[in-house]
């Protein structure tokens, strides 16, 4: 029974992969590692996206109750400067649990540049299917940043229009360190192995 739980959890993660360049453009820090840090925010969704005409109810960004409906969407593909949704960074510490719905700490646009939010297309690699959410920051602050907070934020329709809804959220022991003028690069891969 031990072994089918761990083959149940292994089959659905997110791989995040941070990239730290100096102004130069020379790699000063990089790394890979599991997440399992997608929130029930995420779930809610999805049972809406495959139970339509059925709603549900989500945690926005302030923390207050909202319906979503059918048909929905789950859009991260944030603009430049747009630091309301995408992938978001922070400095909060508190590990993440199932209820978060909120950055603890977040890094805003004036501090760190907020670059256009990509998604990959689907790759099939072996018994692997995955897609790649990336987004670069540009540190404008005048000092080092330290960030360890990683995020994916959704707008999703509700009954009272768009909103912004945390699916995602990773916090990196230790902290990554961009110096000024850096650029931090987050990628986040949704992966699903069959």
């Amino acid at each position: 029974m031990h072994d089918s739980r761990k083959r149940v959890r292994e089959n659905k993660y997110i791989e995040i992969e941070v990239t730290v360049r100096s102004k130069n453009g020379k790699v000063i820090k990089h790394f890979k590692k599991r997440s399992d840090s997608f929130v029930a925010n995420y779930y809610r969704i999805i049972r809406v996206l495959f139970a339509c005409p059925l709603s549900g109810t989500v945690k926005d960004m302030g923390g207050n109750d909202r319906t979503i409906t059918c048909p929905n969407k789950i859009d991260v593909m944030a603009p430049e400067d747009d630091d309301s949704y995408g992938i978001l960074i922070g400095k909060g510490t508190t590990s993440p649990t199932p209820d978060d719905y909120t950055i603890e700490s977040q890094v805003f646009n004036d501090t760190l540049r907020h670059k256009v939010v990509s998604v990959s297309a689907v790759t099939i690699s072996g018994s692997e299917t995955s897609f790649t959410v990336s987004r670069d920051f540009v540190n404008v602050s005048g000092a080092d940043q330290t960030i360890y907070e990683i995020a994916e934020v959704a707008k999703v329709t509700t009954t009272e229009g768009d909103v912004e809804v945390l699916i995602f959220r990773h916090v990196e022991s230790g902290g990554i360190t961009v110096p000024n003028g850096a650029t931090l690069t987050v990628q986040i891969k949704h992966k699903i192995v069959t």
